[in-house]
């Protein structure tokens, strides 16, 4: 706390100068329905509550901006505080040591320019590879341990999604019904040739995008069974979808998934049925 080097990662410092720690998002629009909001929500609301629970103890205010002008929000934050970009969407403009402009014309990422004036720029990565590095990135948060190799070219958190509240009192419902069929909830057609770790003792249904809530909520009955698979199949670290699984799971949902990687699925043992084809 009392450092006096810029920029300066979260801290608790109740007697030192408030600061902010912001959390951002962009989002993007089908057909007027913000799809991405509730896709990445598990990542974005243990991050915002966990950060809440200690900001009048530790000195912080916490703010979220999840919207399209995501990329641009950043620029209003000052030295000591802290960014949290989330997501893909826009991560071009926001990461990218030096992205180009459709007239040609390169332009500094909002990274560096918030490393340049003092501010500590953490990137939550939340797609299964890897992405470049940006020495305006201080840190890299992760949803999964398959993240440890080959490194994410700064120090890197494991900070998986945790339990999310259920909306309605019928999600918290705990019925036991016999199980005739596994749904997948997300677009299962390119990922059906993935192989079926049920070993084709159960149907395969499509369920609607995930990351659609009003279609989500509609297959979120406690006597579903879920089925899970990689993005990209196997791939070759086998990242484990933790943002799917926290969804899942908060409603006491059956989930029988692909083999993952073997630390995450040490991370959840017991909790999720992990089977090969």
């Amino acid at each position: 706390c009392a450092a006096t080097d810029f920029p300066r990662p979260i801290r608790c410092c109740p007697t030192g100068t408030r600061y902010k720690i912001a959390l951002f998002h962009s989002e993007w629009q089908n057909g007027g329905m913000p799809l991405l909001r509730h896709m990445y929500a598990p990542a974005r609301d243990t991050l915002a509550n966990g950060l809440r629970s200690r900001a009048a103890e530790c000195g912080y205010d916490v703010t979220e901006y999840v919207d399209t002008d995501a990329p641009d929000r950043p620029l209003n934050l000052q030295r000591g505080d802290v960014a949290i970009w989330i997501g893909a969407m826009h991560r071009k403009k926001f990461v990218v040591p030096k992205w180009v402009l459709k007239k040609g014309h390169a332009a500094i990422s909002t990274a560096t320019r918030l490393r340049n004036r003092g501010v500590y720029v953490i990137e939550y990565q939340t797609e299964p590879h890897s992405h470049e590095f940006n020495p305006g990135v201080a840190e890299v948060w992760t949803y999964t341990r398959a993240h440890r190799v080959p490194g994410l070219g700064a120090p890197t958190r494991y900070v998986p999604p945790g339990y999310l509240k259920p909306v309605f009192k019928w999600q918290a419902q705990h019925e036991t019904r016999p199980v005739d069929a596994l749904f997948f909830v997300g677009h299962h057609g390119p990922r059906r040739f993935c192989g079926d770790p049920a070993g084709g003792r159960f149907r395969v249904k499509d369920g609607s995008l995930a990351k659609s809530p009003p279609a989500w909520l509609r297959h979120t009955a406690p006597n579903r069974a879920y089925l899970n698979h990689h993005k990209g199949c196997s791939g070759r670290w086998k990242p484990l979808e933790a943002f799917r699984l926290s969804q899942m799971l908060s409603i006491g949902a059956l989930v029988v998934s692909d083999r993952a990687d073997a630390a995450d699925e040490l991370e959840y043992e017991g909790l999720v049925l992990f089977q090969s084809d």
